[in-house]
């Protein structure tokens, strides 16, 4: 089974987040034999949009995924959190 981790930080758009959740985190279509390993990674409880979410695990995560999913955010003009960058990095590097 494979594992998607989808990172989340405060300030993230919920529109894209909810999409990698709905398609990565349902349950299996019918007639699939197995479908992925969801986990939502983040420093701790962030905000997104009006909703407030507590990841299951840490940005740490991000490198045991096979896949990982950075959504955007809503102020173009504010860098990533120097977290989210450095646990990117170490998920390319894994």
């Amino acid at each position: 089974m494979r594992t998607v981790a989808l990172a989340v930080t405060d300030g993230m758009l919920h529109f894209e987040l909810s999409l990698a959740c709905e398609v990565f985190g349902s349950h299996a279509p019918a007639g699939a034999e197995s479908w992925y390993d969801f986990q939502l990674c983040g420093p701790g409880p962030v905000r997104v949009g009006r909703f407030r979410m507590t990841p299951d695990d840490g940005l740490d995560a991000l490198a045991r995924a096979g896949t990982v999913i950075v959504p955007g955010w809503a102020d173009i003009d504010r860098d990533p959190p120097a977290a989210l960058v450095d646990a990117v990095r170490a998920a390319h590097d894994a």
